[in-house]
Protein backbone atom coordinates (compact mmCIF):
# COMPACT_ATOMS: atom_id res chain seq x y z
CA UNK A 1 0.00 0.00 0.00
CA UNK A 2 1.41 3.67 -1.07
CA UNK A 3 2.20 6.07 1.62
CA UNK A 4 1.37 9.56 1.00
CA UNK A 5 3.40 12.65 1.31
CA UNK A 6 3.17 16.22 3.15
CA UNK A 7 3.23 18.63 0.18
CA UNK A 8 4.91 22.38 0.76
CA UNK A 9 2.48 25.21 0.31
CA UNK A 10 3.55 27.22 -2.73
CA UNK A 11 2.94 30.57 -0.28
CA UNK A 12 6.01 29.23 1.95
CA UNK A 13 8.65 29.70 -0.95
CA UNK A 14 9.11 31.65 -4.34
CA UNK A 15 10.10 28.60 -6.59
CA UNK A 16 13.51 28.44 -8.60
CA UNK A 17 11.47 26.92 -11.25
CA UNK A 18 13.12 25.39 -15.00
CA UNK A 19 11.76 26.15 -18.92
CA UNK A 20 11.21 23.69 -21.87
CA UNK A 21 10.58 23.90 -25.27
CA UNK A 22 10.40 20.85 -28.00
CA UNK A 23 9.59 21.30 -31.63
CA UNK A 24 8.60 18.79 -34.21
CA UNK A 25 10.26 18.14 -37.37
CA UNK A 26 8.10 19.93 -39.88
CA UNK A 27 9.04 22.75 -37.44
CA UNK A 28 12.74 22.86 -38.04
CA UNK A 29 14.70 24.79 -40.88
CA UNK A 30 15.83 20.92 -41.22
CA UNK A 31 13.56 18.68 -40.29
CA UNK A 32 15.73 18.09 -37.08
CA UNK A 33 13.66 17.53 -33.83
CA UNK A 34 14.92 19.78 -31.72
CA UNK A 35 14.49 21.21 -27.86
CA UNK A 36 16.05 23.24 -25.67
CA UNK A 37 15.72 23.74 -21.48
CA UNK A 38 17.11 25.75 -18.74
CA UNK A 39 17.87 24.16 -15.78
CA UNK A 40 17.38 26.95 -12.81
CA UNK A 41 18.61 25.99 -9.14
CA UNK A 42 20.15 27.31 -6.65
CA UNK A 43 23.44 29.05 -8.59
CA UNK A 44 26.40 26.19 -6.69
CA UNK A 45 24.73 23.64 -7.96
CA UNK A 46 27.74 22.18 -10.40
CA UNK A 47 26.30 20.93 -14.00
CA UNK A 48 28.71 18.19 -15.19
CA UNK A 49 28.51 15.45 -18.16
CA UNK A 50 28.51 11.95 -17.96
CA UNK A 51 28.67 9.38 -20.46
CA UNK A 52 26.91 5.99 -19.35
CA UNK A 53 28.23 2.75 -21.36
CA UNK A 54 26.21 0.09 -22.98
CA UNK A 55 25.94 -2.34 -20.25
CA UNK A 56 24.56 -5.71 -19.29
CA UNK A 57 22.62 -5.89 -15.83
CA UNK A 58 22.67 -9.09 -13.63
CA UNK A 59 19.84 -8.85 -11.70
CA UNK A 60 20.02 -5.68 -9.89
CA UNK A 61 17.28 -3.39 -8.41
CA UNK A 62 17.53 0.32 -8.68
CA UNK A 63 16.91 1.89 -5.37
CA UNK A 64 15.08 5.65 -6.41
CA UNK A 65 16.09 9.04 -4.02
CA UNK A 66 12.43 8.04 -2.26
CA UNK A 67 13.38 4.96 -1.47
CA UNK A 68 11.67 2.32 -3.67
CA UNK A 69 13.30 -0.27 -4.96
CA UNK A 70 12.52 -1.28 -8.45
CA UNK A 71 13.81 -3.98 -10.85
CA UNK A 72 16.80 -2.91 -13.59
CA UNK A 73 16.30 -4.45 -17.70
CA UNK A 74 19.09 -7.28 -18.41
CA UNK A 75 20.27 -4.62 -20.97
CA UNK A 76 21.12 -1.02 -20.69
CA UNK A 77 21.64 1.40 -23.53
CA UNK A 78 24.06 4.38 -23.71
CA UNK A 79 23.53 7.70 -22.53
CA UNK A 80 25.31 11.29 -23.10
CA UNK A 81 23.93 12.94 -20.03
CA UNK A 82 24.35 16.94 -18.46
CA UNK A 83 23.44 16.72 -15.03
CA UNK A 84 23.91 18.51 -11.80
CA UNK A 85 26.36 17.43 -9.53
CA UNK A 86 24.03 15.30 -7.41
CA UNK A 87 23.49 12.74 -10.30
CA UNK A 88 20.70 12.64 -12.78
CA UNK A 89 18.55 10.70 -10.32
CA UNK A 90 17.78 14.08 -9.10
CA UNK A 91 15.82 14.55 -12.03
CA UNK A 92 17.95 17.77 -13.00
CA UNK A 93 19.22 16.61 -16.34
CA UNK A 94 18.98 16.16 -19.83
CA UNK A 95 19.79 12.93 -21.67
CA UNK A 96 20.40 11.21 -25.04
CA UNK A 97 20.70 7.21 -25.68
CA UNK A 98 21.80 5.30 -28.71
CA UNK A 99 18.65 4.99 -30.34
CA UNK A 100 18.56 9.12 -30.26
CA UNK A 101 15.89 9.33 -28.20
CA UNK A 102 16.43 11.92 -25.80
CA UNK A 103 15.00 13.34 -22.06
CA UNK A 104 14.79 16.88 -23.27
CA UNK A 105 14.06 18.82 -20.05
CA UNK A 106 11.73 18.45 -16.79
CA UNK A 107 9.39 21.57 -14.60
CA UNK A 108 8.35 21.40 -11.40
CA UNK A 109 4.87 21.72 -11.17
CA UNK A 110 4.77 20.96 -7.47
CA UNK A 111 4.05 24.88 -6.73
CA UNK A 112 1.13 25.15 -9.54
CA UNK A 113 -1.15 21.71 -8.12
CA UNK A 114 -4.14 22.93 -6.55
CA UNK A 115 -5.19 22.55 -3.34
CA UNK A 116 -8.17 20.44 -4.17
CA UNK A 117 -5.81 18.04 -6.03
CA UNK A 118 -3.21 17.92 -3.00
CA UNK A 119 -6.06 16.05 -0.52
CA UNK A 120 -8.00 13.78 -3.19
CA UNK A 121 -4.52 12.80 -5.46
CA UNK A 122 -1.73 13.20 -2.80
CA UNK A 123 1.59 12.35 -3.84
CA UNK A 124 3.44 8.92 -2.90
CA UNK A 125 6.15 9.63 -0.58
CA UNK A 126 7.42 5.93 -1.51
CA UNK A 127 6.49 6.40 -5.26
CA UNK A 128 8.85 7.17 -8.35
CA UNK A 129 10.60 10.46 -8.45
CA UNK A 130 12.60 12.40 -11.52
CA UNK A 131 14.94 9.60 -11.30
CA UNK A 132 12.29 7.36 -13.22
CA UNK A 133 12.50 8.94 -16.77
CA UNK A 134 16.11 8.47 -16.97
CA UNK A 135 15.40 4.71 -16.14
CA UNK A 136 12.72 4.60 -18.85
CA UNK A 137 15.52 5.94 -21.49
CA UNK A 138 18.11 3.50 -21.03
CA UNK A 139 15.17 1.20 -22.01
CA UNK A 140 13.40 2.31 -25.11
CA UNK A 141 14.29 3.12 -28.53
CA UNK A 142 11.61 5.43 -29.38
CA UNK A 143 10.12 8.66 -27.61
CA UNK A 144 6.76 6.77 -27.14
CA UNK A 145 7.97 4.08 -25.96
CA UNK A 146 9.94 5.95 -23.77
CA UNK A 147 6.95 7.65 -22.30
CA UNK A 148 4.35 4.74 -22.16
CA UNK A 149 7.60 3.26 -19.73
CA UNK A 150 7.13 6.29 -17.67
CA UNK A 151 4.07 6.14 -17.36
CA UNK A 152 3.80 2.53 -16.41
CA UNK A 153 6.14 3.53 -13.68
CA UNK A 154 3.96 6.13 -12.39
CA UNK A 155 0.90 3.87 -12.37
CA UNK A 156 2.28 0.88 -10.80
CA UNK A 157 4.42 2.95 -8.35
CA UNK A 158 2.82 6.43 -7.98
CA UNK A 159 4.46 9.90 -7.95
CA UNK A 160 5.73 11.39 -5.68
CA UNK A 161 7.32 14.55 -7.93
CA UNK A 162 4.77 16.50 -9.39
CA UNK A 163 6.74 17.38 -12.97
CA UNK A 164 6.41 18.16 -16.71
CA UNK A 165 8.70 16.08 -19.09
CA UNK A 166 9.42 16.00 -22.46
CA UNK A 167 11.04 13.46 -24.47
CA UNK A 168 12.11 13.44 -28.12
CA UNK A 169 13.09 11.42 -30.85
CA UNK A 170 14.17 11.72 -34.63
CA UNK A 171 10.34 11.75 -35.34
CA UNK A 172 8.59 12.89 -32.77
CA UNK A 173 8.38 14.97 -29.33
CA UNK A 174 6.10 14.04 -26.65
CA UNK A 175 5.40 15.77 -23.42
CA UNK A 176 3.87 14.24 -20.07
CA UNK A 177 2.62 15.82 -16.96
CA UNK A 178 2.03 14.06 -13.60
CA UNK A 179 -0.96 15.49 -11.99
CA UNK A 180 -1.08 13.86 -8.54
CA UNK A 181 0.30 10.38 -6.69
CA UNK A 182 -1.76 8.62 -9.65
CA UNK A 183 -2.77 10.32 -12.69
CA UNK A 184 -0.60 11.68 -15.50
CA UNK A 185 -1.34 12.37 -19.12
CA UNK A 186 0.95 12.69 -21.96
CA UNK A 187 0.56 14.41 -25.82
CA UNK A 188 2.12 14.24 -29.03
CA UNK A 189 3.76 17.91 -30.15
CA UNK A 190 2.10 18.20 -33.56
CA UNK A 191 4.96 17.51 -36.32
CA UNK A 192 4.88 21.25 -37.59
CA UNK A 193 4.25 22.99 -34.22
CA UNK A 194 6.70 24.07 -31.13
CA UNK A 195 5.45 24.05 -27.50
CA UNK A 196 7.16 25.84 -24.59
CA UNK A 197 6.75 25.18 -20.71
CA UNK A 198 7.74 27.35 -17.44
CA UNK A 199 6.36 25.52 -14.58
CA UNK A 200 2.15 25.55 -15.19
CA UNK A 201 -0.05 22.52 -16.37
CA UNK A 202 -0.49 23.31 -19.57
CA UNK A 203 -1.90 20.18 -20.95
CA UNK A 204 -6.08 20.71 -21.82
CA UNK A 205 -8.57 18.91 -23.22
CA UNK A 206 -7.60 15.33 -24.07
CA UNK A 207 -9.01 12.35 -26.34
CA UNK A 208 -7.67 9.08 -25.04
CA UNK A 209 -9.13 7.08 -27.59
CA UNK A 210 -6.35 8.66 -30.05
CA UNK A 211 -3.69 6.92 -28.84
CA UNK A 212 -1.42 8.31 -31.54
CA UNK A 213 -1.35 11.45 -29.78
CA UNK A 214 -2.32 10.88 -26.24
CA UNK A 215 -1.58 9.17 -23.71
CA UNK A 216 -2.90 9.06 -20.14
CA UNK A 217 -3.40 6.63 -16.30
CA UNK A 218 -5.36 4.03 -17.10
CA UNK A 219 -8.37 5.05 -14.31
CA UNK A 220 -7.97 8.95 -15.35
CA UNK A 221 -11.25 9.71 -15.90
CA UNK A 222 -13.34 7.94 -13.15
CA UNK A 223 -10.41 8.46 -10.70
CA UNK A 224 -11.22 12.12 -11.30
CA UNK A 225 -15.09 11.27 -11.18
CA UNK A 226 -14.77 9.67 -7.60
CA UNK A 227 -13.09 11.97 -6.42
CA UNK A 228 -14.75 14.98 -7.12
CA UNK A 229 -11.95 16.56 -9.43
CA UNK A 230 -14.24 16.31 -12.63
CA UNK A 231 -17.88 15.72 -13.45
CA UNK A 232 -18.86 14.84 -17.31
CA UNK A 233 -21.66 17.53 -16.88
CA UNK A 234 -19.39 19.96 -16.81
CA UNK A 235 -18.21 19.33 -19.98
CA UNK A 236 -14.76 18.09 -21.56
CA UNK A 237 -12.23 16.86 -19.31
CA UNK A 238 -9.16 19.68 -19.26
CA UNK A 239 -6.44 18.64 -17.24
CA UNK A 240 -4.82 21.72 -16.64
CA UNK A 241 -7.95 22.96 -14.95
CA UNK A 242 -8.47 19.88 -13.15
CA UNK A 243 -4.93 19.90 -11.59
CA UNK A 244 -3.45 23.19 -11.72
CA UNK A 245 -3.83 26.79 -11.54
CA UNK A 246 -2.80 27.41 -7.52
CA UNK A 247 0.19 29.87 -9.15
CA UNK A 248 -2.03 32.38 -10.84
CA UNK A 249 -4.03 33.08 -7.66
CA UNK A 250 -0.97 34.18 -6.07
CA UNK A 251 -0.33 38.14 -6.64
CA UNK A 252 3.48 37.51 -6.59
CA UNK A 253 3.16 34.74 -8.80
CA UNK A 254 0.38 35.75 -11.02
CA UNK A 255 2.78 35.59 -14.25
CA UNK A 256 5.79 33.46 -12.69
CA UNK A 257 4.73 30.87 -15.38
CA UNK A 258 2.67 32.53 -18.21
CA UNK A 259 4.99 35.60 -18.66
CA UNK A 260 7.67 33.01 -19.88
CA UNK A 261 5.31 31.02 -21.90
CA UNK A 262 4.61 34.71 -23.65
CA UNK A 263 8.25 35.67 -23.81
CA UNK A 264 9.32 32.69 -26.32
CA UNK A 265 5.88 33.11 -28.02
CA UNK A 266 6.66 36.86 -28.84
CA UNK A 267 9.96 35.69 -29.96
CA UNK A 268 8.90 33.40 -32.34
CA UNK A 269 5.82 34.35 -33.58
CA UNK A 270 5.73 38.21 -33.43
CA UNK A 271 2.97 38.83 -35.32
CA UNK A 272 0.59 37.41 -32.90
CA UNK A 273 1.10 40.17 -30.45
CA UNK A 274 -0.19 38.19 -27.55
CA UNK A 275 -0.72 40.01 -24.39
CA UNK A 276 2.28 39.47 -21.55
CA UNK A 277 -0.74 39.48 -19.14
CA UNK A 278 -2.33 36.51 -20.43
CA UNK A 279 -2.59 33.10 -18.69
CA UNK A 280 -3.94 30.92 -21.39
CA UNK A 281 -1.89 30.71 -24.56
CA UNK A 282 -1.81 27.74 -26.81
CA UNK A 283 -0.20 24.49 -25.89
CA UNK A 284 1.09 24.26 -29.75
CA UNK A 285 1.80 26.89 -32.03
CA UNK A 286 3.34 26.91 -36.23
CA UNK A 287 6.04 29.10 -35.80
CA UNK A 288 6.46 31.69 -38.18
CA UNK A 289 9.97 31.16 -39.40
CA UNK A 290 11.32 27.73 -39.46
CA UNK A 291 13.41 27.15 -35.98
CA UNK A 292 16.82 26.47 -35.85
CA UNK A 293 19.47 25.57 -32.92
CA UNK A 294 20.16 29.20 -32.70
CA UNK A 295 16.91 30.66 -32.50
CA UNK A 296 16.46 28.41 -29.83
CA UNK A 297 19.21 29.21 -28.09
CA UNK A 298 17.96 32.95 -28.42
CA UNK A 299 14.57 31.81 -26.93
CA UNK A 300 16.98 30.57 -23.96
CA UNK A 301 18.82 33.42 -23.51
CA UNK A 302 16.26 35.84 -23.05
CA UNK A 303 15.24 38.36 -20.55
CA UNK A 304 12.57 40.60 -22.13
CA UNK A 305 15.56 42.55 -23.48
CA UNK A 306 13.62 46.03 -25.25
CA UNK A 307 10.15 45.63 -23.58
CA UNK A 308 9.10 47.26 -20.36
CA UNK A 309 9.50 43.92 -18.54
CA UNK A 310 13.37 43.53 -18.77
CA UNK A 311 14.75 41.80 -16.16
CA UNK A 312 18.26 43.88 -16.20
CA UNK A 313 17.06 47.81 -17.11
CA UNK A 314 19.79 49.70 -17.32
CA UNK A 315 18.38 52.35 -14.22
CA UNK A 316 18.51 50.00 -11.47
CA UNK A 317 19.83 46.72 -10.94
CA UNK A 318 17.02 43.81 -11.43
CA UNK A 319 13.92 44.27 -12.70
CA UNK A 320 10.38 42.47 -10.93
CA UNK A 321 9.52 40.33 -13.60
CA UNK A 322 11.23 36.86 -13.87
CA UNK A 323 12.69 35.98 -17.33
CA UNK A 324 13.58 32.85 -19.32
CA UNK A 325 17.07 33.55 -18.60
CA UNK A 326 18.30 33.66 -14.87
CA UNK A 327 21.94 33.67 -13.55
CA UNK A 328 20.90 31.48 -11.24
CA UNK A 329 20.45 28.88 -13.78
CA UNK A 330 22.92 25.81 -13.71
CA UNK A 331 22.67 24.20 -16.94
CA UNK A 332 21.07 25.15 -20.59
CA UNK A 333 20.72 23.08 -23.52
CA UNK A 334 19.69 22.27 -27.16
CA UNK A 335 19.42 18.83 -27.89
CA UNK A 336 19.31 18.36 -31.58
CA UNK A 337 18.29 14.94 -33.59
CA UNK A 338 18.73 13.89 -37.07
CA UNK A 339 17.13 11.15 -38.61
CA UNK A 340 19.26 11.11 -41.25
CA UNK A 341 22.39 10.40 -39.55
CA UNK A 342 23.88 7.97 -37.28
CA UNK A 343 23.35 8.76 -33.98
CA UNK A 344 27.06 9.13 -33.43
CA UNK A 345 27.07 12.05 -35.95
CA UNK A 346 23.27 13.47 -35.71
CA UNK A 347 22.61 13.58 -31.95
CA UNK A 348 24.20 16.30 -30.38
CA UNK A 349 23.70 18.13 -26.86
CA UNK A 350 24.58 21.51 -27.05
CA UNK A 351 25.73 22.26 -23.68
CA UNK A 352 25.71 25.27 -21.21
CA UNK A 353 27.90 25.32 -18.29
CA UNK A 354 26.09 27.56 -16.04
CA UNK A 355 23.56 30.81 -17.14
CA UNK A 356 23.19 30.99 -20.88
CA UNK A 357 23.00 34.80 -21.21
CA UNK A 358 26.91 34.83 -20.05
CA UNK A 359 27.63 30.80 -21.02
CA UNK A 360 28.78 29.46 -24.35
CA UNK A 361 26.73 26.63 -25.42
CA UNK A 362 29.20 23.68 -26.53
CA UNK A 363 28.64 20.58 -29.40
CA UNK A 364 28.82 17.39 -27.56
CA UNK A 365 28.00 14.78 -30.41
CA UNK A 366 26.38 11.81 -28.70
CA UNK A 367 29.35 9.33 -30.52
CA UNK A 368 32.07 10.90 -28.75
CA UNK A 369 34.42 9.27 -26.34
CA UNK A 370 35.23 11.60 -23.84
CA UNK A 371 35.44 15.39 -23.22
CA UNK A 372 37.85 17.58 -21.33
CA UNK A 373 38.03 16.52 -17.54
CA UNK A 374 36.97 20.31 -16.62
CA UNK A 375 33.67 19.61 -17.93
CA UNK A 376 32.88 16.47 -15.45
CA UNK A 377 34.08 18.28 -12.22
CA UNK A 378 32.40 20.50 -9.59
CA UNK A 379 30.23 20.42 -6.77
CA UNK A 380 28.45 22.77 -4.74
CA UNK A 381 32.01 24.61 -3.86
CA UNK A 382 33.76 26.60 -5.72
CA UNK A 383 36.75 24.80 -7.90
CA UNK A 384 38.72 26.44 -10.03
CA UNK A 385 39.44 23.35 -12.13
CA UNK A 386 35.36 23.17 -12.85
CA UNK A 387 34.24 24.50 -16.35
CA UNK A 388 30.90 25.30 -14.48
CA UNK A 389 32.83 27.31 -11.69
CA UNK A 390 34.54 28.63 -14.34
CA UNK A 391 31.49 29.73 -16.25
CA UNK A 392 29.67 30.70 -12.72
CA UNK A 393 32.56 33.02 -12.16
CA UNK A 394 31.60 35.28 -15.73
CA UNK A 395 28.07 35.16 -14.35
CA UNK A 396 28.57 36.25 -11.15
CA UNK A 397 31.10 39.47 -12.11
CA UNK A 398 28.41 40.09 -14.70
CA UNK A 399 25.78 40.59 -11.92
CA UNK A 400 27.75 43.85 -10.57
CA UNK A 401 26.62 45.44 -13.62
CA UNK A 402 24.73 43.23 -15.83
CA UNK A 403 23.34 45.83 -18.26
CA UNK A 404 26.69 46.91 -18.98
CA UNK A 405 29.05 43.78 -18.35
CA UNK A 406 26.86 40.78 -19.92
CA UNK A 407 26.34 42.19 -23.42
CA UNK A 408 29.72 42.02 -24.06
CA UNK A 409 29.92 39.07 -22.96
CA UNK A 410 27.24 37.18 -24.85
CA UNK A 411 28.47 38.89 -28.14
CA UNK A 412 31.79 37.29 -27.26
CA UNK A 413 30.41 33.61 -27.23
CA UNK A 414 28.06 34.31 -30.08
CA UNK A 415 31.10 35.25 -32.18
CA UNK A 416 32.69 31.94 -31.24
CA UNK A 417 29.57 29.93 -31.45
CA UNK A 418 29.20 31.38 -34.93
CA UNK A 419 32.97 29.60 -36.01
CA UNK A 420 31.40 26.74 -34.69
CA UNK A 421 28.35 26.65 -36.60
CA UNK A 422 30.57 27.71 -40.07
CA UNK A 423 33.07 24.62 -40.08
CA UNK A 424 30.35 21.93 -38.50
CA UNK A 425 29.13 20.63 -41.87
CA UNK A 426 32.42 20.62 -42.75
CA UNK A 427 33.01 18.22 -39.82
CA UNK A 428 30.08 16.18 -40.08
CA UNK A 429 30.54 15.54 -43.80
CA UNK A 430 34.13 13.83 -42.89
CA UNK A 431 32.78 11.95 -40.33
CA UNK A 432 29.93 10.61 -41.90
CA UNK A 433 31.87 9.82 -44.73
CA UNK A 434 34.47 7.83 -42.19
CA UNK A 435 31.52 6.37 -40.48
CA UNK A 436 30.73 4.44 -43.50
CA UNK A 437 34.29 3.40 -43.48
CA UNK A 438 35.55 2.98 -40.35
CA UNK A 439 32.83 4.10 -37.36
CA UNK A 440 36.20 4.67 -34.56
CA UNK A 441 37.63 6.88 -37.21
CA UNK A 442 34.36 9.18 -37.42
CA UNK A 443 34.21 9.16 -33.34
CA UNK A 444 37.90 9.84 -33.15
CA UNK A 445 36.84 12.62 -35.08
CA UNK A 446 33.48 13.99 -33.16
CA UNK A 447 35.53 13.65 -30.12
CA UNK A 448 38.52 16.00 -31.16
CA UNK A 449 36.07 18.44 -32.66
CA UNK A 450 34.28 18.23 -29.85
CA UNK A 451 37.14 18.12 -27.02
CA UNK A 452 38.96 21.13 -28.97
CA UNK A 453 36.04 23.55 -28.88
CA UNK A 454 35.05 22.88 -25.05
CA UNK A 455 38.98 23.75 -24.82
CA UNK A 456 38.50 26.66 -26.70
CA UNK A 457 35.77 27.74 -24.94
CA UNK A 458 37.16 27.36 -21.02
CA UNK A 459 39.89 29.14 -21.81
CA UNK A 460 38.23 31.66 -23.74
CA UNK A 461 36.38 32.11 -20.62
CA UNK A 462 39.30 32.95 -18.27
CA UNK A 463 40.34 35.47 -20.55
CA UNK A 464 36.74 37.11 -20.17
CA UNK A 465 36.85 36.67 -16.21
CA UNK A 466 40.14 38.84 -16.18
CA UNK A 467 39.07 41.60 -18.88
CA UNK A 468 36.17 41.57 -16.56
CA UNK A 469 37.88 41.45 -13.33
CA UNK A 470 40.26 44.41 -14.58
CA UNK A 471 37.21 46.67 -15.93
CA UNK A 472 35.59 46.47 -12.49
CA UNK A 473 38.78 47.76 -11.01
CA UNK A 474 39.10 50.36 -12.92
CA UNK A 475 35.43 51.38 -12.24
CA UNK A 476 35.60 51.06 -8.47
CA UNK A 477 39.32 53.31 -8.66
CA UNK A 478 37.20 56.21 -10.78
CA UNK A 479 34.28 56.42 -8.05
CA UNK A 480 36.91 56.75 -5.28
CA UNK A 481 38.47 59.05 -7.22
CA UNK A 482 35.64 61.42 -7.76
CA UNK A 483 36.78 65.60 -6.30
CA UNK A 484 33.93 65.26 -3.87
CA UNK A 485 35.02 62.77 -2.06
CA UNK A 486 38.36 63.61 0.38
CA UNK A 487 39.04 59.46 0.34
Amino acid sequence: MHTTTKEMSSTKVIPKECFMILAGRNATEDNSVLSGHNNDLQGNNAALLELLPHTSQADENIILPSGLSIPQVSETLKCLILKTWRGYAEGDAVAINEYQVAITGGVDLGHDRNEIVKEKDPLVSRGVSGAVRYIALQQSSTAKECVKRIGDYYTTYGISYPCGVGVADTKESWYIEAGGGHSWVAVRVPDDCYMVQANGYRIGIIEPEDSDNYLCSPDLFDFCGMNGLWNYKDGAFHFAKVFGGQMTKEPRLEFFNSRRVWGAIRLLNPSLQCDPNGKDFPLFIKPENKLTVNKVMSVLRDHYGGTQFDAFPEKGCFGKDRPICVPSCVHSDVIELREWLPAEIGAILWGSLSSPGTSPYVPFYFGIKNFPVSYGEGNSYFDNRSAFWRYRALSTLALLDFSRFAPGILSTWEKEESRVFNIRDRIEKVAKHCFEVDASMAIDILTAFSYSIATRFYDRGAELAAELQTQIAESIHRVFSQPELNW
